[in-house]
């Protein structure tokens, strides 16, 4: 298997006083493209429901929540 990590750094205030704070508005809709057809499983993520939406057998979209990440197989 081969495996592909995408990471949001976006959208994370940290105060030491307040703590963490994130903000929804750094959300991202990312793009996948593959170079042949591909069948792409999510193995872990935080947040841990990662919306995943394929497109066709190349091209996938994912959401990834700010301050959070996905590892997928493929």
């Amino acid at each position: 298997n081969r495996y592909v990590s995408i990471f949001n750094n976006e959208g994370n205030d940290r105060d030491l006083h307040t703590g963490d704070t994130i903000m929804h508005e750094a959300d991202r809709r990312v793009h996948i493209t593959f170079k042949e057809n591909t069948e792409l499983k999510l193995v872990h993520s935080n947040p841990s429901q990662i919306s995943v939406e394929r497109v066709d057998g190349q091209n996938w979209y994912a959401m990834i929540p700010a301050a959070g990440f996905a590892i997928f197989s493929y």
